[in-house]
């Protein structure tokens, strides 16, 4: 069993990324402080790049200085955080905690429910 350094909350965020060969554009569909799966029109593997994460309500977008992709499965990628600048990582830290803050508030309804 693989076990994460962090938890991965699901999302659905727009991202765009490039380097020196390609742009892309896509969707995250799950974030950690580590990394993240997008879905994307651009199948490719084992490219570093830059990229931005467009987080909600908030400008401007998230960059991430330096990510490498880890593995695709046709659409689908697999990305490390390589870089992310100090107060960049605070504001994906912020926007981690209130994903679990609520979801933590959804499971303490459904079990008031029961």
């Amino acid at each position: 069993m693989i076990t994460r350094k962090s938890q991965r909350f699901s999302v659905k965020l727009p991202c765009s990324f490039m380097n020196d060969q390609f742009t892309g554009e896509g969707t995250v569909l799950d974030l950690s402080m580590e990394g993240c799966k997008v879905s994307s029109n651009r199948p490719v593997i084992d490219v570093y790049m830059e990229m931005f994460i467009y987080l909600p309500e908030q400008i401007p977008p998230l960059p991430v200085e330096l990510a490498v992709i880890r593995w695709s499965k046709g659409p689908i990628l697999g990305l490390e955080f390589i870089r992310i600048a100090d107060r960049h990582q605070a504001r994906l830290r912020q926007h981690l905690q209130d994903l679990e803050r609520t979801l933590m508030m959804s499971l303490d309804d459904v079990t008031r429910t029961l």
